[in-house]
């Protein structure tokens, strides 16, 4: 699917090699994307600029991907931007961790499959 105007991603991802590949896939389909290296970037680049969509890919060293989201949430500028965090294999959230996201900042977590079609159809089904 592609969007009908042209839509706005970030993703925050400290995993050179995953983010440009999905960046790239992403641009193909008619998405504007930037990528954050880390946490502290991503609030940065949010203060800055508009998203539709936060995609995370795992923790990042400088930033637990709850904390970042609770940045994010108190950013007056991402005010209901959808957020999804994808979990690599092995990598699975805590359920605390999991009820601090859902209660403070609902955010849609999933686990990363390397495969293309699936994190497309989480994030056209949370962009607006």
């Amino acid at each position: 699917m592609v969007p009908s105007k042209r839509q706005s991603i970030l993703i925050v991802d400290d995993n050179q090699q995953r983010k440009m590949a999905l960046s790239s896939r992403l641009r193909m389909q008619g998405y504007t994307i930037d990528i954050a290296t880390g946490g502290f970037h991503s609030i940065h680049l949010i203060e800055k600029n508009h998203y539709n969509l936060v995609l995370i890919i795992d923790d990042m060293e400088d930033m637990a991907a709850h904390e970042t989201i609770g940045l994010i949430r108190a950013c007056k500028s991402s005010s209901g931007i959808p957020v999804i965090v994808l979990r690599s294999s092995g990598r699975e959230l805590e359920q605390d961790v999991l009820n601090i996201i859902n209660r403070e900042s609902p955010a849609v977590v999933a686990p990363w499959q390397d495969e293309f079609r699936s994190v497309l159809r989480q994030i056209n089904s949370h962009i607006a």
